[in-house]
């Protein structure tokens, strides 16, 4: 309520974005801190002092990504980094990840980056997009 406040009274003065921007930006450290044990959205909206249905709406308006495909996107990111940086077999990263299997984990991989994990590692890229 809070932050329904505070867009409100300081939309008609051109700052309201401002405050949504920083709270957005909040969301993103708490989701990126978190990551190995990520609470859930409404944790999040609730730990920012927002209700839940406006987080999500002002998050995906602000990323482009809803929360909770912004968390899967990190995880992706960082499981492509431990294939760049470690030889643990994929399905270890995948677990890892919290995936809830290895297919799950290359299907949203392939989805991602465009190529499946098992090409990635082959291709022996690392790092960046």
């Amino acid at each position: 309520m809070k932050i329904l406040a505070l867009v409100s009274g300081e939309g008609r003065r051109g700052t309201g974005t401002r405050s949504i921007t920083a709270l957005v930006g909040r969301a993103e450290r708490l989701m990126t801190d978190s990551l190995a044990d990520p609470p859930s959205i409404p944790e999040i909206a609730r730990e920012l002092g927002a209700p839940h249905s406006y987080f999500r709406r002002e998050f995906k308006r602000h990323t482009g990504l809803s929360p909770h495909r912004y968390i899967n996107k990190m995880h992706l990111e960082k499981a492509r980094r431990l294939m760049g940086v470690t030889e643990n077999p994929l399905k270890t990263i995948a677990d890892s990840q919290g995936f809830s299997s290895q297919y799950h984990f290359s299907s949203a991989f392939k989805r991602q980056f465009g190529v499946s994990p098992k090409a990635r590692r082959k291709s022996g890229a690392t790092g960046g997009g």
